[in-house]
């Protein structure tokens, strides 16, 4: 029921703030069906790399087949999209945990890795982006009923910069000093309850376990060329799709910014499918080199036929990892 709430006002604030939900028909029709799958087709690798690629986080904790991994990770980010908050996030470390060999604690360290890598790789990309490409000057459009100007963009580029590397610091400090870490909750909170402040602790070193990637190269290295190369696959994704629907090529730089700003748009918790978030991040960063005209024609095109294909890619390896599972159970 909340779900169906939030989908409605999301609904009515983005028609409220004059961001079209629907392309002009004669802007669908005239979409270029070969770019268009090119643009399905690296979407799909860019996600099936996504899964695969935990491997490597979970390989120095536990070794885990990689069928199994693609499955768990599929359904995962279809119960992520589906369900409201992020509550989804709480699938992999459920799945994944094997009593006395691989705790939910440390599965759930390898996803927060997972994210503040990616918040920094993604947020590298949009740094670059910005000073690279060739931008438009700063326009203002409606979002949910708010007046957003793209000149924020690169300050909010600087301050996702800084998150995630005090984050990433704070990932490997925990990992560094882990063995401090457990005398530190015991003191700070043992006068609080001796028994609650041992627990927390446990849970910090479980989670610790989770970054132990971190200093061993033979994981830690071919994770991120993997990761690089998704996110490679992302912005090359991007720059066919702006082909296929008629607006001005987008180039590497420019699909750095726009994949950087829909990136920053995924960290808040989310409604259902993440409706509204990925509108207004993809109108944003195409208002960057875009003229206001074109994001609100060839731009509505973008932005329907991205949303529904990484609906319909996550819903597709979702029944591929389910598939797996039941061949193998």
């Amino acid at each position: 029921m909340l779900s169906v709430v939030l989908l409605v006002a999301i609904f009515a604030l983005l028609r409220r703030g004059g961001l079209p939900l629907w392309p002009p028909r004669d802007v669908l029709a005239r979409t270029d069906a070969r770019f268009a799958a090119a643009f399905v087709a690296a979407m799909v690798v860019h996600l099936v790399i996504r899964y695969l690629r935990t491997w490597f986080l979970v390989a120095p904790v536990r070794r885990v087949p990689l069928l199994r991994l693609f499955s768990i990770n599929a359904i995962g980010m279809a119960f992520i999209s589906a369900l409201p908050f992020r509550l989804g996030e709480a699938f992999r470390p459920a799945m994944l945990r094997e009593q006395g060999k691989l705790s939910a604690w440390a599965v759930a360290g390898t996803v927060f890795a997972e994210r503040i890598l990616d918040g920094s790789m993604y947020g590298g990309m949009l740094l670059v982006g910005l000073a690279v490409a060739h931008r438009n000057p700063p326009v203002s459009f409606q979002a949910a009923g708010v007046t957003i100007s793209t000149a924020l963009v690169p300050r909010v580029a600087r301050v996702a910069g800084l998150f995630f590397t005090s984050a990433f610091a704070a990932m490997a400090g925990l990992h560094f000093f882990r063995e401090a870490a457990r005398p530190l909750v015991l003191r700070v909170l043992s006068p609080v309850s001796p028994t609650f402040a041992s627990r927390v602790a446990t849970v910090v070193l479980r989670v610790a376990d989770g970054f132990g990637f971190l200093t061993n190269p033979r994981y830690s290295l071919p994770y991120l060329a993997v990761t690089l190369f998704a996110g490679a696959c992302h912005v090359v994704a991007v720059g066919w799709l702006s082909r296929a629907v008629g607006l001005p090529p987008l180039g590497f730089a420019e699909g750095m910014v726009v994949v950087g700003i829909l990136a920053l748009g995924f960290v808040p918790l989310n409604a259902p499918g993440f409706f509204g978030a990925v509108q207004v991040a993809l109108y944003a960063g195409l208002s960057v080199f875009a003229s206001p005209s074109e994001v609100l024609s060839q731009g509505a095109a973008f932005v329907f036929v991205f949303y529904v294909t990484y609906l319909g890619a996550i819903a597709f390896l979702a029944a591929v990892g389910a598939s797996l599972g039941l061949l193998r159970s």
